[in-house]
């Protein structure tokens, strides 16, 4: 927690002990006064903010002496006139500079747009991200969210880029409809196409991401067997027409869900398609809600939720 004895800077101000995730706090309303010090720890800066604007920032561990250090440097790089009889204020907002490891979940299924299917296929994801308050852009933060915000968190940070993670991966999903059963396989190539959009959306807070990862994807139950199924068709040799026959026959017996149009697709295909180019494609099951296998990933620390699940069994958040 960050250590202040009093709201005015009257002794001692230091972030001591931030806690984890925390991406910057802010002290207001300090009164510089004769005999106070500042402490920046390894890991730390500090951005001193009067009347809005940086007025300098200490990037250096170390303490520092308001009368010998800090008033001559501000007067030097602002050019206002501190003194101990102007009733000067200002703002300290001590950053994390270190790089921050955060899960992400998409909150829905996103849907992919495949040929003959309307509503296209269901698809979660997850994976993670590295962020880290950009130094050369700190004006930026202050206007955009430290002027208004006392702290901001990694986890704050994630809510805001959820949307971006989501459309991104729509419009990139999309362009890979045709090998929907090998998105594992362009997993990475996916999320170097992703990182420059997501940085860009945080880049306008004066936060990077250094780093997009998705780490899987997962489909409804029904589909994701169909999906196997389908792989295997190479297998089957010339038995391709005993293969759509039963494939054609599941389907009819699974009903229209998810599964069960997984399975006519594949049979239908499968007289046309042959070897291991074989895709099968699944419509949304809309009585089950679209509902991935097992219960998706969780929003906030990305980890697989079991079926029926109330809770996150990793983080303890509440679904739904």
């Amino acid at each position: 927690m960050p250590f202040l004895k009093s709201k005015q800077f009257s002794s001692v101000i230091e972030w001591a002990e931030p806690q984890e995730g925390v991406l910057f706090h802010r002290f207001e309303n300090i009164e510089l006064k004769k005999g106070s010090v500042c402490i920046v720890r390894p890991g730390q800066d500090v951005i001193i903010v009067a009347n809005g604007e940086v007025a300098g920032v200490f990037n250096k561990d170390g303490r520092y002496n308001v009368e010998s250090d800090i008033i001559p440097f501000l007067s030097t790089i602002a050019g206002i006139k501190f003194g101990f009889d102007s009733g000067q204020r200002v703002e300290a907002i001590f950053v994390n500079t270190r790089d921050i490891l955060q899960n992400w979940g998409t909150r829905s299924p996103v849907n992919i747009e495949f040929p003959g299917l309307p509503g296209g296929i269901p698809v979660r994801a997850n994976g993670n991200f590295i962020c880290h308050v950009d130094e050369n852009q700190y004006q930026v933060l202050v206007e955009n969210i430290a002027g208004v915000q006392t702290e901001f968190s990694v986890e704050d940070l994630r809510e805001r880029l959820l949307g971006t993670i989501e459309q991104s991966l729509m419009v990139h999903l999309s362009q890979r409809a045709g090998t929907v059963r090998n998105l594992q396989a362009e997993a990475a190539n996916i999320s170097k196409e992703i990182l420059p959009e997501v940085d860009a959306e945080t880049s306008q807070y004066g936060i990077r991401i250094r780093d997009f990862k998705i780490m899987s994807f997962s489909y409804p139950e029904g589909v994701q067997e169909k999906l196997e199924q389908a792989a295997g068709i190479g297998l089957l040799g010339n038995n391709i027409a005993a293969y759509q026959q039963v494939a054609l026959a599941d389907g009819l017996r699974e009903g229209g869900g998810a599964a069960g149009m997984a399975g006519m697709f594949v049979g239908a295909q499968a007289g046309q398609q042959l070897g291991g180019s074989f895709v099968a494609g699944a419509q949304q099951n809309p009585q089950a809600g679209g509902q991935p296998a097992g219960g998706g990933f969780c929003i906030k620390c990305g980890s697989a939720l079991p079926a029926g699940a109330a809770f996150c069994p990793s983080c303890g958040n509440k679904i739904g």
